[in-house]
């Protein structure tokens, strides 16, 4: 059963529609008796389809199309205009050219109106169903399936438009880059069903560890990465205490499988790197967080290291080579 809205100002015209489809058909229908009336019960019902009639004061039917189809919780309900019989070719254009599916000339023969009501029901079904699928290829397109966080390729394509958008906007954002500690030793100790029990664990600490708005990726293996936009202004002191928040819900998370009495605990270490003081560029700023994150498991592992530290600073110069002066001694030609 399906639901339609039929829209007319004139009372006989509701009346008659709504008896005649509810005698031949099983749907339910839904009345409204003018354009402000009718985009309401749109966005409160989602009705299957709409029939509009093209004369109404105050909107007519063609100013309610335009508006139905420019939003994009209604844009997708066939629109079938009702008219009385005339000969106005362009007004049928403009109609077909805002959106409509049909046109229904008054005085309806009833069969013809279930006949196209019925086609425009199946055109709609089948538009959903693609739809539905499209949307599911993307999310398979997009998503790791072990863990459910979006993947790498998907990340870097992100990471790149936030950083676009921070630009333009004059924003804030900050990198996450997640490390999973000694992971190797727990598929080797439990098996990799219980490392795939982890790497799922700890997917779900992170979605519930930042807002719907941020962005959890699994990189690969037992990497992640959490893009956190413009982390300072919520949460005071920005990305370093999310990451903090982040690695505590960690190591309090205990992991269980089927036959496993004792929880398997583990802990992550995280690099952070923020736009734009640390980096403005997606690849720089994943270079300044994977330092970060190499820093923080080269100092013990189960902690939180941003690339500003002035102790990632001096290892970075540490281990830069200097640069050798290849010119001769003054003097000195060179040539032996």
């Amino acid at each position: 059963m399906a639901k339609i809205l039929i829209v007319d100002d004139n009372p006989d015209t509701l009346f008659t529609l709504k008896v005649v489809i509810e005698k031949m058909t099983s749907h339910e229908v839904l009345l409204a008796d003018s354009g402000d009336q009718c985009l309401a019960l749109a966005h409160e019902h989602n009705p299957a389809v709409i029939l509009l009639d093209v004369h109404m004061p105050l909107q007519d039917g063609f100013t309610v199309c335009e508006r139905l189809k420019a939003d994009e919780s209604t844009k997708h309900i066939p629109v079938l205009f009702l008219t009385a019989a005339h000969k106005d070719v362009s007004s049928k254009v403009l109609g077909f050219e805002i959106g409509a599916e049909d046109y229904l000339l008054k005085p309806i023969d009833n069969r013809e109106l279930i006949a196209r009501l019925e086609a425009a029901l199946r055109k709609r079904q089948a538009e959903d169903e693609m739809r539905a699928t499209m949307a599911e290829l993307e999310r398979l397109a997009t998503t790791d399936p072990l863990t459910g966080a979006i993947n790498r390729r998907h990340f870097e394509e992100r990471l790149q438009a936030e950083c676009q958008r921070a630009e333009r906007y004059k924003r804030t954002l900050s990198l996450l880059l997640i490390d999973v500690d000694h992971f190797k030793e727990v598929n080797d100790t439990y098996g990799h069903p219980m490392g795939d029990c982890v790497l799922r664990e700890v997917a779900n600490v992170l979605r519930a560890s930042v807002r719907s708005t941020d962005v959890v990726a699994r990189c690969g293996g037992d990497e992640f990465a959490v893009i956190l936009l413009e982390a300072e202004k919520e949460d005071g002191d920005g990305a370093r205490a999310a990451a903090e928040r982040i690695r505590r819900s960690v190591e309090a998370s205990p992991v269980f499988t089927i036959g496993q009495n004792n929880p398997v605990r583990v802990t992550v270490s995280i690099g952070v790197a923020s736009y734009p003081e640390d980096a403005v560029f997606p690849a720089h700023l994943i270079e300044a967080a994977d330092r970060a994150l190499y820093h923080a498991k080269r100092n013990g592992r189960n902690r939180v290291v941003c690339a500003a530290s002035p102790m990632v600073f001096i290892e970075q110069l540490e281990e830069t080579p200097p640069e050798i002066d290849e010119a001769p001694p003054s003097g000195e030609s060179g040539e032996g």
